[in-house]
């Protein structure tokens, strides 16, 4: 019975360690996409703020570029 018991752990152990690593991918993905979620509130809040055309133009188009890199990552 205790062979049985060794058995059954030595095959959970790959499972568990793929399941650590598999979270740790995730989490550094998330890590990154909150930085970029944190930059486009910024960005908005700066245009809110902005009234030089120019520069609203810039802003607009940093936004547009975060938010296409978000939904490609999703």
């Amino acid at each position: 019975m205790s062979k049985d018991k060794k058995n059954k752990v030595e095959q959970l152990e790959p499972v568990d360690l793929f399941e650590r690593t598999k979270l740790e991918d995730t989490q550094v993905l998330n890590d990154v996409e909150l930085d970029d979620i944190k930059k486009l509130e910024e960005l908005k809040k700066e245009l809110e703020n902005t009234f030089e055309p120019r520069t609203r133009i810039e802003i607009k188009r940093e936004i547009k570029e975060l938010e296409r890199k978000l939904r490609r990552n999703r």
